[in-house]
């Protein structure tokens, strides 16, 4: 088998330094949208509840853990809470963690799940002051969409 030159070696650490940073680089996995996503994009709604609830179990362990949650995925997947970051392909779905910064939301957390592929699908939200999920049709969720109907 014929060796790599060292070009040849230097452009395939840059490519794969290409595609691999940019999942790094945020928490806030919308900015992580791959671009070989399966051909059509489908929202799993019900996978997407699921995911919701691995997730808000996961920051409950942390917190039981070390207090206060955890701000961001990284932490929860740090502490093998979360195998990973849910994948957006896999439910359709781009989920945000965010622990509360602000002063209204000290000592809490939410969570959002935003549907990629659809301008129709359910958006939910985990509220940080009910712990309820609420979801809306078509638009961004928040505490005062309908609850959840399991």
């Amino acid at each position: 088998m014929r060796e790599m030159s060292g070009l040849s070696r230097r452009v395939l650490v840059l490519l794969l330094l290409l595609f691999a940073l940019p999942s790094c680089a945020s928490d806030n996995l919308s900015s992580n949208v791959p671009s070989r996503i399966k051909s059509v994009g489908t929202t799993n709604e019900a996978l997407a509840v699921r995911t919701m609830d691995q997730i808000i179990a996961a920051q409950e362990q942390f917190f039981n853990r070390q207090s206060p949650y955890a701000r961001r995925f990284h932490e929860l997947v740090y502490e093998h809470l979360l195998p990973g970051k849910p994948a957006i392909d896999d439910t359709g779905y781009v989920f945000t963690v965010h622990a509360g910064e602000h002063y209204d939301y000290a000592g809490t957390y939410f969570v959002m799940a935003t549907p990629v592929f659809s301008q129709t699908a359910k958006h939910f939200f985990r509220d940080p002051f009910t712990k309820k999920i609420h979801v809306e049709d078509g638009k961004q969720a928040d505490g005062s969409s309908p609850e959840l109907q399991r």
